[in-house]
């Protein structure tokens, strides 16, 4: 987010000495106003009860930083409810990749997870794979 406005205002590219104290400053302040206007969606809470009544396992898989990810949940008292929270410094690759999904999966030592995420696999390679006729 940093690169794209330095970017946009050609105030200092990633590559600049600007760069750093720039990101360090927005992301400071960013952490200081962190919980400011945060909510969840609505209906999230009954989505997330429904859940839990059911004797289902949930987790988060974000791309934000631990340091921001924690003290929102805190906050919106959901720090003990997930079975397993993957940030984005959680793992060495980032959503869209699979690892952070995968990790959230086996912190939840969920089978279920792990073999719906493999069969899509699968049944995508299935589907690209077949003969066209």
């Amino acid at each position: 987010m940093v690169r794209a406005a330095c970017s946009a205002r050609r105030s200092a590219s990633a590559a600049s000495p600007d760069f750093e104290l720039l990101r360090d400053s927005f992301l400071d302040y960013y952490a200081a106003a962190l919980c400011e206007e945060t909510q969840l969606f609505e209906d999230a809470e009954k989505v997330l009860a429904e859940i839990e009544r059911r004797g289902l396992r949930w987790g988060i898989v974000t791309n934000k930083a631990t340091r921001f990810t924690l003290p929102i949940l805190e906050r919106l008292a959901l720090s003990a409810r997930p079975v397993a929270v993957i940030c984005g410094d959680t793992t060495a690759n980032t959503k869209p990749h699979p690892e952070p999904l995968l990790a959230g999966g086996a912190g939840a030592e969920s089978r279920t997870f792990r073999l719906r995420v493999r069969g899509r696999r699968r049944a995508r390679h299935r589907r690209r794979h077949a003969p066209r006729g």
